[in-house]
């Protein structure tokens, strides 16, 4: 049975809702995080802003990016991921939103550099490490970076006492059981989490959201128990649901949303396993 208080209760940091709000209202642990994962960066007069839209084309598709930060001379999108999509082709296409945005008129030689960070609640490479950069380098001299002002990092908590210092409170606040509360850091954020949720406002939206995901892990469950007994109708319930799914992808798409969320959003609403939900998009 769902229990309001409960899920209320355990909708922390990693929540894309309540991410999102703690970005926008404290832009402060935003610079922070960038600061942390991107010592060099340039953070000074830095803007914040939460759902950030970008119009790809004149008449086209609207892309929301979860928090994007800029400066002068540097874009950042931070993005929280708490399942697993195709992050290399993903990164590429967060980071051109970036630059789609771009004054008209605009010399490259003025383009800011972009940075798009992950915050994974998972290894989303499955190589043991905390903390994935990725950057261009010319093929036939690898040692050598091709500095086109484009940076990816991956984020997770595996491994954190592999991760520099200064970033581990960071990997912290991915974590589902917090083992290091007393960093000042991680209890500034724990902090402001509390405190977006006391607002009467955001404290519905959210609550409606956590219920609305409660009933489509329901209505999932009880779809497949249903399925897994219907044996002479189990073929056509499953040729419908694939349909239906179709259906939603491509209405989704044409009301600008990115596949990224839905994937995401097809994966949980019918129950689906990601290969599942990724060939379903291919053939969408």
């Amino acid at each position: 049975m769902f229990n309001k208080e409960k899920m209320l209760r355990e909708a922390g940091f990693t929540n894309d809702l309540v991410f999102k709000e703690v970005m926008r209202k404290y832009p402060w642990i935003c610079r922070q995080i960038i600061e942390r994962c991107c010592p060099q960066a340039d953070t000074e007069n830095m803007t914040v802003s939460a759902e950030y839209e970008v119009i790809a084309s004149i008449g086209t598709k609207r892309i929301r990016l979860d928090v994007v930060s800029e400066s002068a001379r540097h874009r950042f999108d931070l993005e929280m991921q708490t399942y697993d999509i195709d992050f290399i082709k993903t990164a590429r296409y967060n980071a051109s939103m970036l630059d789609v945005q771009l004054a008209a008129g605009s010399l490259p030689k003025d383009m800011p550099d972009v940075t798009v960070i992950f915050l994974c609640t998972f290894d989303p490479l499955k190589r043991g490490m905390p903390v994935y950069t990725a950057v261009t380098r010319l093929a036939e001299f690898p040692d050598q970076e091709y500095n086109d002002g484009r940076k990816i990092l991956f984020l997770s908590p595996t491994a954190e006492e592999r991760a520099p210092e200064r970033i581990r409170p960071v990997l912290e606040l991915l974590k589902k059981t917090h083992t290091n509360e007393d960093d000042p850091f991680v209890c500034e954020v724990k902090k402001a989490v509390e405190e977006v949720k006391k607002d009467t406002a955001f404290r519905g939206k959210l609550m409606d959201e956590l219920l609305k995901e409660d009933a489509i892990r329901q209505e999932g469950r009880i779809e497949g128990h249903a399925e897994g007994h219907a044996e002479g109708h189990a073929e056509g319930l499953a040729e419908g649901k694939r349909n239906t799914v179709l259906t939603e992808i491509r209405d989704l798409r044409d009301f600008g949303i990115d596949d990224s969320r839905i994937l995401e959003k097809i994966i949980v609403s019918h129950s689906l396993e990601r290969d599942e939900a990724l060939g379903l998009m291919k053939e969408a």
